[in-house]
């Protein structure tokens, strides 16, 4: 943060005059602290072995078309993405940047900048290898057609790729980044020789097949991650397990119903939470592997234009001669059964959930029931305590043979008349 700064209230119509000699009246301290650097430095890992004259260039990314940073190397023509790691917005954090000079003990006449200091912003840099063929992109969708005429110099392809963008042009004309390109080119056209000179013919068979090898070099022990096995590959792949689980039956809760269909009912088998360590084939693993790769490079770096065609590429049986992963029969089949046990599960679950609101609203009933027996008991004793003690005294008189008071307000039988 920038130094904070304290000035003194001067008096009210007093002025300041400043001399070469004298010190100003309104007296300013500053607290020593790091600089703050954000125009100035950003913290970025590089790769090693990258020249002093490498230099950060804007070009429009090939799947979104928004300017995107990225690393050239002039002397071998390799291009690196930047890519941006971003901190949690929540946490306040920083980066505190600092020379290591053990011989330079003496500081004095260095500014704080060369010192140390203090770059406010906490995200960084990240440079990754970029193939510059998905520069390229933009070439397949206007060389659908599969006549002749759609071959063309390496020379017309550098000049369709200038007028779209001028620092690509520029890119062309650096000798090692040109050999590059054309060899990414050749890897995804059709190749005619025509004398001296070769004609080329972006194609999607093409694009695709070099999407599929990408895919399967993602697929490596020390290229794949394991976290994405587990948030992506196996969470769609386990199968839900099925446990029967015996339920107590109530027989008050199953008043004026078939008893034995609602125990049969309430014994049907309820779903289980899928087993943190299910085996699954490796053969289904690899298959599902190559297919989320696949899917995030088409995500990532193929525009949305594009992809439709791509995917209906990758599923022709052209392309399954790059590997045998690319056939989705075995893959298939398994979600299939996957999909038919989350039905099932959630047939079960719902046919449990019902069974579990009717025993509800029996117990409903049931606690209704016992509330009101519970009421008139504690009425019942509540009027007891509140009986005086002379009533008390005469319930405990023996009554019997005595006649009741209410004998006496009874009505008389009528008389029966005597004959005459």
């Amino acid at each position: 943060m920038p130094p904070r700064l304290t000035r003194s209230k001067s008096s009210k119509g007093s002025k300041s005059t400043k001399s070469d000699g004298d010190a100003p009246t309104s007296q300013i301290t500053t607290k020593k602290s790091l600089e703050t650097a954000n125009d100035i430095h950003r913290v970025c890992v590089l790769p090693t072995g990258v020249s002093g004259d490498a230099e950060i260039i804007y070009m429009p990314h090939p799947a979104t078309s928004a300017p995107a940073a990225f690393l050239f190397s002039p002397d071998n023509g390799k291009m690196h993405e930047l890519t941006k790691v971003s901190a949690p917005r929540k946490a306040a954090r920083s980066w505190l940047i600092a020379r290591d000079d053990e011989g330079s003990a003496d500081t004095e006449g260095t500014s704080s900048l060369q010192q140390g200091y203090v770059i406010e912003d906490a995200d960084m840099l990240v440079a990754t290898p970029f193939d510059p063929l998905f520069f390229l992109l933009s070439l397949v969708p206007a060389c659908k057609s599969k006549d002749k005429s759609s071959f063309r110099l390496v020379d017309d392809y550098w000049e369709i790729l200038s007028e779209q963008s001028p620092v690509l042009a520029r890119l062309t004309r650096n000798v090692a980044f040109a050999k590059i390109l054309l060899k990414r080119l050749e890897a995804m056209s059709d190749v005619q020789d025509i004398g001296d000179d070769k004609v080329y013919r972006p194609s999607q068979v093409g694009l695709a097949r070099v999407l599929a090898k990408k895919a399967c070099c993602m697929l490596g022990k020390d290229t794949w991650p394991i976290s994405m096995d587990e948030s992506l590959v196996k969470k769609e792949l386990e199968i839900p397990m099925l446990q029967k689980q015996q339920q107590d039956v109530d027989e008050e809760m199953v008043d004026g119903r078939d008893t034995e269909n609602e125990v049969n009912s309430i014994n049907a088998s309820k779903p289980k939470e899928p087993a943190q360590h299910q085996q699954l084939e490796p053969a289904v693993l690899d298959r599902m592997r190559l297919r989320k790769a696949l899917d995030y490079l088409l995500f990532a770096y193929v525009p949305q234009s594009l992809r439709s065609d791509i995917e209906a590429v990758l599923q022709q049986d052209e392309l399954r001669s790059t590997t045998d992963l690319l056939d989705p029969t075995i893959l298939n089949d398994h979600l299939e059964k996957v999909k038919e046990a989350k039905s099932e599960a959630v047939a079960l679950r719902a046919l449990s959930d019902n069974i579990s609101r009717k025993r509800g609203m029996d117990d409903e009933e049931t606690t209704d029931a016992r509330a009101e027996k519970k009421r008139k008991k504690d009425e019942e004793e509540l009027k007891k305590k509140n009986e005086s003690r002379a009533l008390k005294n005469l319930k405990k008189v023996d009554t019997s043979g005595m006649k009741k008071m209410s004998s006496f307000f009874t009505k008389l039988p009528a008389k029966k008349e005597q004959p005459a």
